[in-house]
């Protein structure tokens, strides 16, 4: 007579292989994420300065508009300085697993002049993953108010 069935022995190697698996899936998983998060919080200051020119450029209600840097956020302002509590401010918030850091303008904010779209001031701001540092990237602002990286 065969006995049909696991033995224990059978059913905790089935149990191992599963977590070994679970763990390089997850750890893919995270990596996948963080690139993701970096990529979007490119995406997303690249197209706040390219909005906040255009804008400009359009003489939207005769205005300019400017962006605006913190750690955790992007908001795209109308007029000449940046206001912090004016409702017509354009909050744009990035992933938390990143920051922006190293914000090279004069202050933390930039603004485009009208009919010629010039960024006052050029510069530059970089972000960064919170949990690894050395993964980062820099958009660059020239003068003439275009964007490239």
């Amino acid at each position: 007579m065969t006995q049909k069935g696991l033995t224990l022995l059978e059913i905790l190697i089935t149990i191992a292989v599963l977590i070994i698996l679970s763990v390089i899936i997850l750890g893919a998983l995270n990596e996948f994420r963080d690139s993701r998060a970096l990529s979007g919080a490119r995406e997303e200051i690249i197209g706040a300065l390219r909005e906040a020119r255009s804008r400009t450029l359009a003489s939207e209600n005769e205005n300019q508009f400017g962006v605006h840097f913190e750690t955790s956020r992007i908001i795209v302002f109308v007029g000449p300085d940046f206001i912090p509590d004016d409702p017509k401010n354009e909050i744009r918030a990035i992933s938390l697993r990143t920051e922006i850091f190293n914000i090279n303008f004069s202050g933390s904010d930039t603004v485009f002049k009208r009919l010629t779209g010039e960024s006052d001031p050029e510069g530059n701001v970089s972000v960064r993953l919170k949990k690894d540092p050395s993964e980062l990237f820099t958009v660059y602002l020239n003068s003439s108010g275009l964007v490239h990286d």
